[in-house]
């Protein structure tokens, strides 16, 4: 049986470019192949799509995707999106997403994430995550993470987490960094074997209302 495409101008604008091979279908899908770019979904990138980029999802990658990005999801990169930066789930990294971060999950590093950062999880980093910050988990990071923080577990470090310090929370009750170090919530309590402490070494303490753990070589 012979088969054959119809497409409804009127309805469905189409157009194939015989010399590159680039392919239109009204707003729905653009294949540009002498750029290496894909484009599908509705409302999809309008302007500056970068050079070997990705975009699938309703109004994703929309405006000024930059180089090698990938934004999967509605709204996802939707604005801004920095070069070979990764974007997936809705809104997720949706406005300014810096060059080489990756957001993954419903509105992860949403406004505002800085290059080299990772943002994972339900609203992590959504909004003013730093460069070279790293979150993980639901509304972990959530706003004002600073650069170089590490935020581990639900609503670790949620509020303006300080520089270079990791909180790690399994108890979802917000632990926060106010300084650089270590916060971990939360610590088996034990009684140290005899011996256990030897002379020379430094010695770990434990703060278990702040959640900071701290050595002492005094």
């Amino acid at each position: 049986m012979n088969k054959s495409l119809f497409i409804n101008s009127a309805t469905n604008p189409f157009s194939i470019n015989p010399n590159t091979g680039d392919l239109r279908l009204a707003n729905s899908l653009k294949l540009d192949v002498s750029n290496n770019t894909i484009a599908i979904g509705i409302n999809y990138v309008q302007a500056n799509q970068g050079t070997t980029t990705i975009a699938i999802g309703n109004a994703v990658g929309q405006t000024n995707q930059g180089t090698t990005a990938i934004a999967i999801g509605n709204a996802a990169g939707q604005t801004n999106q920095g070069t070979s930066a990764i974007a997936i789930g809705n809104a997720a990294g949706q406005v300014n997403q810096g060059s080489n971060a990756v957001s993954f999950g419903r509105e992860a590093a949403r406004v505002a994430q800085g290059a080299f950062s990772v943002a994972i999880g339900y609203l992590a980093g959504e909004i003013g995550q730093k460069n070279n910050a790293i979150t993980i988990g639901n509304k972990a990071a959530q706003t004002g993470q600073r650069a170089n923080a590490i935020a581990i577990g639900n609503s670790a470090g949620r509020t303006s987490q300080y520089q270079s310090s990791i909180c790690i929370d399994v108890t979802g009750t917000n632990l926060n960094a106010s300084v650089p170090g270590c916060f971990i919530r939360q610590l088996r309590s034990l009684v140290p074997p005899s011996g256990a402490i030897d002379t020379g070494f430094g010695r770990v303490f434990y703060d278990p209302s702040s959640g900071e753990l701290y050595y002492s070589n005094g």
